[in-house]
């Protein structure tokens, strides 16, 4: 509303704007057409996000879409002959994690000290977390042993960067 009186007003030396908004800016760039259009010149709009989609935005929505993914990895894996030959409890190592109140035990540990802290982590936290990365290819190889890792071993996190060091993934 500020913005759009000092438009009107010529305040910033204009009358009609010229909007560009890229991902989620562009369901603010979809309001302000909306609501405002009369002071719109042109829009770019730029990997736009579907007005109607509202549920990624919300982070029980995106959480549940994330634990999803790791779940399709999962029985992806397990009908893989060559995956499931690697990693024959995934199943078990994803059921253990997925379980409400599942908790993995975490060192944090500073690198440069070498001084530690215990912590435990939510298991749907973390699988929420994977899910976020199965968009990198890297990362979605990488982890059935992440899983694996997380059900058998205590995690060491530097507690200045979050890095898992390699060796443990």
């Amino acid at each position: 509303r500020f913005q759009k009186e000092h438009i009107k007003k010529g305040v910033l030396g204009v009358r009609r704007v010229i909007l560009f908004g890229t991902s989620y800016g562009t369901r603010v760039a979809f309001h302000i057409l909306k609501e405002h259009g009369d002071m719109v010149e042109a829009a770019v709009l730029d990997s736009a996000v579907p007005p109607q989609a509202t549920a990624a935005f919300h982070l029980d929505s995106a959480n549940t879409y994330r634990r999803r993914a790791v779940e399709r990895l999962v029985r992806d894996c397990r009908a893989d002959q060559r995956c499931h030959a690697m990693y024959p409890r995934i199943e078990k190592d994803w059921s253990q994690l997925a379980r409400p109140g599942a908790v993995v035990r975490v060192i944090m540990r500073d690198m440069t000290s070498g001084a530690t802290k215990p912590a435990t982590v939510p298991g749907q936290n973390l699988i929420a977390a994977i899910g976020g990365y199965l968009i990198f290819e890297e990362f979605r190889v990488a982890t059935p042993a992440i899983l694996s890792q997380l059900t058998r071993d205590e995690l060491v996190v530097d507690a200045r960067t979050g890095v898992v060091p390699a060796a443990l993934t």
